[in-house]
């Protein structure tokens, strides 16, 4: 058994992915993880929160909590879990822009960001808008 897999739990490296959906670039493993701290931290500040708040909350070490802001440490799916319920935000919100390298993403993030903030029925209307752009879209490229 390998080191790797021990540490891990993988025995074998990835498959190599140099581009993504429509032709976008994805991000490393290592600057996955840097952009999944970015965006627990500016939360989290966000939140008027600091570490050692959030970390009490979410029932983790601060420094380990640094580690991942910083994407010094891989994150589990629990880890992330803690972190959401702590932050008051959906899970997805963390990995929300994160699967690219592109401008695109900020772009993403951002109209995420807003999404969290609407009450339901506003969320409803915001479906219907988003779901009548990609009607027109379909529409005039046929």
């Amino acid at each position: 058994m390998s080191l790797n897999s021990v540490s891990t739990g993988f025995t074998k490296k990835p498959p190599s992915i140099n581009s993504g959906v429509q032709g976008r670039k994805l991000l490393s493993e290592k600057e996955f993880l840097r952009c999944v701290g970015q965006t627990i931290r500016e939360t989290r500040k966000r939140k008027l929160m600091t570490q050692e708040g959030l970390s009490e909350i979410a029932g983790i070490s601060a420094k380990y909590l640094s580690e991942v802001e910083r994407g010094q440490s891989n994150v589990s799916v629990l880890f992330l879990v803690r972190i959401a319920r702590a932050l008051a935000v959906d899970l997805s919100a963390l990995l929300c822009g994160c699967d690219d390298s592109s401008d695109e993403r900020r772009l993403r993030r951002g109209i995420w960001d807003q999404l969290q903030e609407l009450r339901q029925q506003e969320l409803r209307q915001a479906g219907r808008i988003l779901r009548a752009m990609g009607e027109s879209e379909e529409q005039d490229g046929s």
